[in-house]
């Protein structure tokens, strides 16, 4: 997340990015605040997930989330192999 922020600071001292991103936020009804906190302090909850999902993206749209492990050197081969039987 520190090399996102890092880019985004950069990216708002250009302003071809503030043209695109004010034309953008405007058309998807974003508040133009986001454009210099886009990321927020407060972590998304499921909720507020599914409805930014149910109002930005096409109702034909599905979004497939995988979560992993923060440290997956912590998990043995043995761990991540199948049973022989099920």
């Amino acid at each position: 997340m520190t090399i996102q922020r890092r880019q985004h600071e950069t990216a708002l001292q250009d302003n071809g990015y503030w043209l695109n991103t004010i034309g953008l936020y405007g058309r998807l009804g974003i508040p133009l605040d986001k454009i210099i906190d886009p990321y927020g302090t407060v972590a998304m909850t499921p909720s507020a997930f599914r409805a930014a999902a149910q109002r930005y993206l096409p109702s034909d749209v599905y979004v497939h989330i995988t979560g992993m492990p923060r440290d997956s050197t912590s998990y043995t081969r043995r761990d991540s192999t199948p049973p022989d039987h099920y």
